[in-house]
């Protein structure tokens, strides 16, 4: 990526304000990002019952080999119109990584600032680690964000468990191409609102370039709707 390019991605990166809030089809925040790599995802959900319908713009840019940029852009649209939905920007630092073939153990730290929904005003700062087990066939990543708000923004957490099943191939040949099994377990929770936690199984094709996953969303708690969701990402 030469310097212009860099420069431009790392303005949208401050000019966004966001953090990885979206949930299911596995945490973006565990993504690997080469030096100097960008990713973007586009992830969709729709739950026919309530109208509503939400769409996240997630970027990511690798400062180098340790060091990673997060951002991501939520919107929200219940039928009266797309707000946005927040936002913060996360840096990810790896502290400890050993890889062995194509089998990985990752830790990483997060820090960041998020901001309060369009038509209120408040910032908060967040905090938290990530971590991703991969062997063999099977990859597990689980991350945990906690929130201190300010203003209209109010205190919060979050944590994502994904596990990944490689349906094929059974072994890496010379195409990059998998198709994977995925199912996670989100949680959010906002001070004085209700906790929610749902899980996800989905289905994810990956390429050289791009990965796209599908799947439905089941909430644990009540009202217990599904609904569906769907994510396409990109490696620049």
């Amino acid at each position: 990526m030469g310097a212009p390019r860099a420069r431009h991605l790392a303005w949208v990166l401050l000019a966004g304000a966001g953090a990885a809030q979206a949930m299911g089809l596995r945490s973006f925040v565990a993504l690997p990002i080469e030096r100097g790599g960008a990713a973007t995802r586009v992830l969709l959900e729709r739950d026919p019952r309530g109208g509503l319908t939400r769409a996240t713009l997630d970027l990511a840019y690798g400062i180098d080999g340790r060091r990673t940029l997060f951002v991501s852009l939520p919107w929200q649209d219940a039928g009266t119109g797309a707000r946005r939905a927040g936002g913060g920007l996360l840096a990810r630092v790896v502290v400890r990584q050993a890889d062995a073939g194509t089998d990985t153990r990752r830790l990483a730290l997060l820090a960041g600032a998020t901001a309060a929904p369009a038509g209120k005003a408040g910032s908060g700062l967040q905090a938290g680690a990530v971590a991703t087990l991969r062997h063999g066939r099977r990859e597990w990543d689980a991350d945990v964000l906690l929130r201190r708000g300010f203003g209209d923004l109010r205190d919060g957490a979050r944590y994502d468990l994904s596990w990944q099943y490689r349906l094929a191939p059974a072994r890496y040949g010379r195409s990059l191409r998998e198709t994977d099994a995925i199912v996670e377990l989100n949680g959010r929770w906002t001070e004085g609102a209700r906790t929610l936690n749902q899980v996800t199984l989905g289905l994810q094709e990956v390429r050289r370039r791009w990965a796209l996953g599908a799947g439905l969303v089941r909430d644990l708690g009540a009202p217990r709707h599904t609904r569906a969701v769907l994510s396409l990402r990109w490696h620049f």
